[in-house]
């Protein structure tokens, strides 16, 4: 459906060439934490055609993702860089061609291959795309889905564990046991006991220590006075962290976030089409339900507004009714990206759909095509 930038107001449906509507179904949905079997089939169904690429980015750690999303066996399936001791029949897998970007894009695992960190060095996407893929009819597809690499880098190693969890002021270790953290100057030393000391005032709620940032989770927590206590967070957080302009503060679905400014889910969405050019997409489609997932919309925006400053005619361009990623050129035909939120609500994205469960009933009936 249709709503417009800042829009709530339902509008037209999506154009699905076919699909159908279908009623909501628990079954449809992940439930809990890990993504339901049902969806597993459905991103097998997706990638099964390697005229697709797909990629999954979130806010989580890279071995939560590479357990839920990858087979035993493939690359990066422990969370790290190293691609030896693989299995040939989680190498044959389908959901071994996922691209995952963890950490809000601090981390990022392109499609069979083993896990890297922000700014070490990668091969070109265009160059992995081009032996995986065909250029004439690539699709890319960013569910939920950061600049360029820097020099050289060592196998990125795997993390021990999902990240510390405090549950009290005084639970746990201090931030000297946190990993790429410096007591003396981190910023994660000045963090971490406010959020320990909200944790320890809100019945439900728990801190959540990862490579890169600091979470604090109320997802449990009475709705009214968690929300109260998440706004009070964050303008005490943004008050102590004031002077240091290398992370922001932020408030997701159920979380209050500390994380550096540059991981944004929106450069996540930057690097995957810069780095497929010359080979890009015909088409893509680009869905997210949390607050910082509106950074892949406008994204795509300011990518659309730079490609029409170029006069060569290559880039994004608009259509009726969406976004068109490619030449203007007649010999080589446009692709469409479609930017869609979850749930009717103010969003940056040109489209919206219902909930989770018609997020995945979309894309199990593109994955059937």
């Amino acid at each position: 459906q249709q709503g417009g930038p800042g829009s709530s107001t339902p509008g037209q449906d999506i154009p699905t060439q076919g699909m159908q509507r279908v009623k909501s179904s628990q079954s449809m949905a992940s439930t809990g934490r890990a993504p339901s079997a049902e969806v597993l089939d459905m991103l097998r169904g997706l990638c099964k055609n390697e005229n697709n690429v797909v990629a999954i980015v979130s806010g989580r750690s890279r071995l939560e993702l590479s357990h839920w999303f990858l087979p035993a066996g493939a690359p990066g399936s422990d969370g790290g860089g190293n691609t030896d001791d693989l299995d040939a029949e989680a190498i044959a897998d389908p959901l071994n061609r996922l691209m995952l970007c963890a950490e809000h894009g601090m981390f990022y695992r392109y499609p069979s291959r083993g896990w890297r960190m922000a700014g070490m060095a990668e091969e070109e996407m265009g160059a992995l795309m081009g032996s995986e893929t065909t250029s004439a009819a690539v699709s890319a597809m960013a569910v939920s889905a950061d600049g360029a690499d820097g020099a050289a880098g060592s196998s990125l190693a795997p993390p021990v564990s999902y990240g510390q969890v405090f549950h009290t002021a005084s639970d746990g270790v201090d931030v000297v046991g946190l990993p790429f953290a410096d007591a003396d100057t981190d910023w994660r030393s000045v963090a971490l006991p406010v959020l320990r000391q909200y944790a320890e005032c809100t019945d439900g709620a728990h801190v959540e220590a990862k490579e890169t940032s600091l979470v604090w989770r109320y997802t449990f927590t009475d709705a009214e006075f968690g929300g109260r206590q998440a706004k009070e967070l964050m303008d005490h957080l943004e008050d102590v962290l004031a002077h240091d302009h290398s992370v922001e503060v932020v408030r997701g679905s159920g979380i209050v976030e500390v994380k550096p400014v540059e991981a944004t889910k929106g450069n996540c969405v930057r690097r995957i089409i810069t780095q497929m050019n010359p080979a890009l997409p015909r088409w893509c489609l680009c869905v997210g339900d949390d607050q910082s997932d509106e950074s892949m919309f406008t994204t795509l925006e300011e990518l659309l507004a730079d490609a029409k400053s170029k006069p060569s005619g290559q880039g994004m361009t608009r259509t009726k009714s969406a976004l068109a990623l490619g030449s203007k050129r007649g010999d080589e035909p446009a692709a469409e990206v479609w930017t869609a939120t979850v749930g009717s609500k103010p969003s940056a994205a040109h489209y919206f759909v219902n909930d989770p469960v018609e997020v995945v009933e979309m894309l199990r009936s593109l994955g059937s095509k």
